[in-house]
């Protein structure tokens, strides 16, 4: 059951490089999108499935793990993302007739929703918080390329003004964190 977290974890960046390598038209991409979205979502329902009854999975020294809370946030991820993705493959379509997009920048959408998907399950999943700090900021790194993925000023700049956003959230999320700490432990 353990490698259950490990595949979890494998399919989104597995599916990552193969939209991004694989030559073609948006279809075999939007393609090969929806179907590495349906996989990690099966996948991630059957993981879920097993932890509902109060089992623990653990892997790595117990650096990572999920439970019947973390099965919750996971679930979420895994419906929301697979939604997201079959609506984008036809978003993506319109933008490419439009002229707006390129058939490589929608490769490299495709390839940074999986990215996304990642980062998100291993924020879920860890069970270190230096591990789950890197996966938040990694979810901004890799939602913002996203959010930027027209050239253009206003894209740019949009881009600019969601990372500066997020990252002062995570900080003043920090410094709560770090505040508490202090509380608690003095006399």
């Amino acid at each position: 059951m353990e490698s259950l977290l490990i595949t979890i974890l494998a399919i989104p960046l597995i599916v990552a490089g193969i939209v991004w390598i694989t030559p073609g038209n948006v279809k075999v991409t939007g393609s090969l999108h929806i179907l590495g979205s349906i996989i990690y979502s099966l996948v991630a329902l059957v993981t879920i499935y097993s932890v509902s009854n109060g089992d623990v999975l653990f892997i790595f020294n117990d650096m990572l793990f999920l439970d019947s809370v973390g099965g919750v946030f996971l679930s979420l991820i895994a419906v929301t993302g697979l939604l997201i993705n079959i609506y984008s493959v036809k978003y993506m379509e319109w933008e490419l007739e439009k002229g707006s997009l390129t058939e490589k920048d929608i490769k490299l959408f495709f390839s940074l929703s999986h990215i996304f998907i990642f980062t998100m399950s291993l924020s879920v999943i860890a069970n270190n918080m230096a591990i789950m700090w890197a996966a938040v900021e990694a979810t901004t790194l890799s939602s913002v390329f996203m959010v930027a993925i027209h050239s253009g000023k206003r894209s740019t700049e949009s881009g600019w003004k969601y990372i500066v956003i997020c990252s002062v959230g995570l900080h003043l999320l920090y410094m709560q964190q770090y505040f508490y700490t202090v509380l608690v432990f003095l006399p």
